[in-house]
């Protein structure tokens, strides 16, 4: 004799007993509720990161040259080293002027004798020269 076990859930209970047009309006119940849900995940995803950017930020250390001021460039690409010094290479080199400050923290340079560069240097590759005495 086998005996037959029939566990519903209460859902399907549920949805068993109701009617064609119920049963519609409830799954589209269910569809509005998913994007309210997707809204709240994007939400908090949002808030997350604004709070790994703050933590972050914190450390980040804003640099800003004025027009006409000497800085040091990094030579680049950094694994470039001159086999006549090998590691005694330079990493720096300059000092070069301001020519002209561009958005977002590029700069154009121009040499001391006055020749101006033509390609712009990001603010991460620039240091303020402080002359030697």
């Amino acid at each position: 004799m086998s005996v037959e076990i029939n566990v519903q859930s209460m859902q399907m209970v549920l949805q068993n007993n109701l009617s064609e047009e119920d049963y519609t309006e409830a799954m589209m119940q269910n569809l509005l509720e998913l994007n309210e849900i997707r809204l709240d995940a994007l939400n908090r995803i949002k808030i997350q990161k604004a709070k790994a950017a703050k933590c972050y930020n914190k450390r980040v250390m804003a640099k800003s040259f004025d027009r006409e001021e000497l800085v040091w460039k990094a030579i680049l690409p950094f694994e470039m080293k001159d086999p006549k010094y090998e590691k005694w290479s330079p990493n720096w080199e300059g000092p070069y002027q301001m020519e002209s400050v561009l958005p977002n923290g590029a700069y154009h340079l121009k040499d001391l004798d006055g020749e101006v560069h033509i390609r712009a240097v990001n603010d991460k590759y620039l240091k303020k020269y402080i002359p030697s005495v």
